[in-house]
């Protein structure tokens, strides 16, 4: 096709076929070490958007919702914060998880395509706030939701090029914010949250054994205003071309095709029998999707991580999410052996066999602050509200005197009296870490939003660790 001609079809309101399919396996045996996930972390927006709300404004229903897409509330984001904010704290909680400071980071590769802007680098921004100041910052902007897959295949390699520097990966979507207010095919489908893994050198026997990756050109997902072949101006505005569009049709078929294909492709390269995954972790874009893959590799439908239900799709964020889950909640213990597979709009999609190792943690990055109280590790795991009060003014040197500080007072995000943001949640889960000896890999941080939740929460794990 002539560089004219092809302009032409670009600008066209209606795209033709693009049927231009390409695919590939292989293993990671070639690594001269293994490489594996040393570490995970999330964010997730602590407002819940359920069916009955969407249903007020769109022409649907709460039961057509749940049939369709298994969907029976997300998240949104606060209008004040952005998907870097999430980024941020994701990552610094798998940094944590993993022992890894952000200095020794090799690189930090971010996928998204709902980033806080088009220049400057995602990526150079949540560097520059981790403090991994010596990392190369990747932005992987146009996978969609397939860019976790690919940030995990991508750092492997780098972990594998300089075995000393671990590798930060992050997803992330704010897709409240790009899908159409007024159109039910994508507005009900849609949530926000960021999740990361630290990739680095593990043990013979874990880490990644295989992958496979492959891609087909459709518009059938896309948004098609907001580049240099379509600005973002009045007319693609009113023809509302800046919000996502999804043809529901194709993307079933798509993905219920090439999901199950891929993973039995990856598990062939690695030579792995499907009967000895443990654990299938697949992007969250429905629950339906969710199950005809698992039916169709027959494997129970139980092996199957699953959070659409609670966050909705959440686009580059959703692999880690489920995955997150699954360690935490014990659905995947070391030693066992995970597929991680997903389809984003493109269509591009992967998988990837892995053996699981246990996190190195709890440790917290070294640019998390601490406070200059001294420890009490091994200590009760009882605090006063006002104990509380104390630890938070003087672990971020506020000018406020800690009597003032009510139990119900919100400590963190926009609407804070203190104007504290997500980095700040864990920066005082970090304090709180090092001062208490007890696990909180799988704490929700809107546990601390005030003082009152952080003495309830020590309570309950005091009696949870005394047997009551």
């Amino acid at each position: 096709m002539t560089v004219r001609a092809d302009a032409q079809q670009r600008r066209g309101t209606d795209h033709p076929p693009a049927v231009v399919a390409q695919s590939r396996s292989g293993t990671f045996r070639a690594f001269a070490r293994p490489v594996g996930i040393l570490g995970t972390g999330v964010f997730v927006p602590p407002r819940r958007v359920t069916n009955d709300e969407l249903v007020r404004t769109l022409d649907t229903t709460d039961e057509w919702i749940r049939r369709r897409t298994g969907i029976r509330e997300r998240r949104w984001l606060d209008p004040a914060l952005t998907a870097t904010d999430m980024m941020v704290a994701a990552g610094g909680d798998a940094l944590a998880a993993a022992g890894v400071a952000p200095a020794d980071l090799g690189a930090v590769v971010v996928a998204t395509f709902t980033g806080d802007q088009p220049l400057p680098s995602n990526a150079v921004t949540v560097a520059s706030r981790l403090g991994a100041t010596g990392a190369c910052p990747l932005d992987l902007n146009q996978a969609a939701c397939a860019g976790g897959v690919l940030g995990i295949w991508t750092a492997a390699h780098l972990v594998a090029a300089a075995p000393t520097r671990p590798v930060l990966v992050i997803g992330s979507e704010v897709l409240s914010r790009v899908t159409d207010p007024e159109d039910r095919s994508t507005r009900v489908f849609f949530g926000d949250a960021a999740g990361a893994v630290v990739l680095g050198t593990v043990p013979e026997g874990a880490g990644l054994e295989a992958w496979h990756v492959g891609a087909e050109l459709s518009h059938d997902v896309g948004i098609r205003a907001g580049g240099a072949s379509r600005p973002v101006d009045p007319g693609a505005v009113d023809r509302r071309e800046h919000y996502l569009h999804m043809d529901g049709r194709t993307v079933w078929d798509m993905a219920t095709r090439n999901l199950p294909a891929s993973v039995r492709a990856a598990c062939a390269a690695g030579a792995v029998a499907l009967e000895d995954v443990d654990r299938f972790v697949f992007h969250q874009a429905n629950l339906n999707i969710v199950h005809a893959a698992m039916d169709a590799l027959a494997r129970p439908r139980d092996l199957a991580a699953v959070n659409v239900d609670r966050l909705g799709n959440t686009g580059a964020a959703t692999v880690f999410l489920a995955l997150h889950e699954s360690v935490t909640e014990n659905a995947v213990r070391p030693g066992d052996r995970v597929v991680i597979s997903a389809i984003g709009a493109g269509f591009i999609w992967g998988s990837l066999v892995l053996r699981h190792v246990a996190a190195r943690g709890p440790a917290s990055p070294a640019s998390v602050s601490r406070s200059s109280a001294p420890t009490t590790k091994g200590t009760t795991m009882t605090m006063s509200e006002h104990e509380a009060a104390e630890m938070f003014v003087g672990l971020y040197q506020l000018d406020v005197d800690p009597a003032t500080i009510a139990g119900t007072d919100q400590l963190f995000g926009p609407r804070s009296a203190f104007g504290r943001d997500s980095m700040d949640v864990l920066k005082l889960i970090a304090a709180l870490r090092e001062r208490y000896t007890f696990d909180i890999g799988d704490l929700k941080t809107e546990s601390f939003l005030t003082t009152a939740s952080i003495v309830d929460f020590l309570g309950s794990r005091a009696q949870a660790k005394a047997g009551i």
